[in-house]
């Protein structure tokens, strides 16, 4: 019994403290993240598992992976050269747009174009940058909101040039494992005209053969004004809340020498080419719909604090969870050392209370002897 009074003494006091101290983090300390970071973070996670089933995939199909070009092994890196390879890619600005806080990215640009839940979000995704088309897909969907995709094979050198796992096979198996929710609005082969001129013709035709066969409508016109006519019929602008435009496809782009000096990132307005000449992106800018333009990769992770390339990509699965603000962590240090010191004190207390107990059976034992 003296023992477990011993044991109380410590006990009891050092478990108030604990409680005392989680009280004042719970209720004074640690904050939710706003619905902003809460958003960006619940994308960034969507994109990471997206980015593990893809990998599960094609180790499970056996697809061969090209460490030096793909450290991070997300296969979506594909061949420098490749029958569905359109023109020169940069491999660093691939990998980098790879990272799953791409996802969180578009969601704060997403937000600063006024996008909420329900809205409608228009997409032009090519083959060239297929890991920003998982994170275009996963920001609108972590708002709540609604993508209308369109996705073109066509694609610069390692982009997504594998011709047996094209952009739209990407897509397709997203869309079976859950990762998607929405089926793409309309599909295109890419490339030059947006009609693959660079594809090898019996690739071309199966390609053609399949697509008109697909459950999807098939955009396949090599007239610039056509081509995005028939896009701004899928996309309808009068209900769309941006544009998302993934890479640098003929059609979204057009043939103004205009679009060069469109700044990566967020665009409310531009100055606006001949009619003749305007792709989608300017052609959403002309109906007054915000465009999020993600190409010239290095300059719009440069600008919203993304890393260049990483190896390893970033863990996020804690992303948006409760934290201490910065603003607060002085008290939270202090309260954490005070905490520390307590308990230290108590415990400090232990061995007088045990040698104050062995001094009294010392002395019973003495007074037992003289009797």
């Amino acid at each position: 019994m003296p023992a477990f009074r011993g044991q109380q003494r410590i006990l009891i006091p050092g478990a108030l403290i604990s409680v005392a101290f989680l009280a004042v983090l719970e209720l004074f300390l640690l904050e939710s993240p706003d619905f902003a970071t809460r958003t960006a973070a619940d994308a960034s996670v969507r994109m990471a598992r997206a980015l593990a089933v893809i990998a599960d995939h094609c180790r499970g199909t056996g697809r061969e992976l090209d460490r030096d070009d793909d450290p991070n092994g997300t296969f979506l890196i594909g061949p420098e050269h490749s029958p569905i390879a359109t023109t020169l890619g940069h491999l660093d600005a691939k990998r980098t747009t790879a990272n799953p806080r791409m996802a969180g990215l578009i969601v704060e640009l997403l937000l600063e174009t006024g996008v909420k839940r329900g809205d409608r979000v228009a997409i032009g995704a090519s083959g060239s940058f297929p890991a920003l088309m998982l994170a275009s897909v996963c920001a609108v969907e972590a708002l709540g909101a609604e993508p209308a995709i369109i996705l073109s094979i066509g694609a610069s050198s390692y982009g997504a040039t594998r011709p047996d796992f094209t952009l739209i096979d990407i897509y397709d198996l997203l869309l079976e494992n859950g990762i998607f929710t929405h089926p793409p609005a309309a599909c295109a082969l890419g490339g030059t005209d947006d009609v693959g001129r660079e594809f090898p013709d019996s690739l071309r035709n199966r390609y053609i053969a399949d697509l008109r066969q697909g459950p999807v409508p098939f955009i396949y016109t090599p007239d610039l004004r056509e081509n995005v006519a028939a896009r701004m019929t899928v996309y309808k602008p009068g209900s769309t809340a941006a544009f998302v435009n993934c890479g640098g496809s003929w059609a979204n782009m057009g043939t103004s020498s205009k679009i060069l000096y469109l700044k990566p990132g967020l665009n409310r307005e531009a100055d606006l080419p001949k009619e003749d000449q305007r792709g989608v992106i300017f052609e959403m800018l002309s109906h007054h719909v915000p465009v999020i333009h993600l190409l010239f990769i290095r300059g719009l992770v440069q600008a919203h604090g993304l890393a260049w390339d990483p190896v390893p990509l970033p863990d996020v699965s804690r992303a948006g969870v409760r934290r201490v603000p910065e603003r607060k962590r002085t008290m939270c240090i202090v309260l954490s050392g005070l905490y520390l010191g307590g308990l230290g004190l108590i415990v400090a207390g232990k061995p007088a209370t045990k040698k104050s107990a062995n001094e009294n059976n010392e002395r019973n034992q003495k007074k037992r002897e003289i009797r």
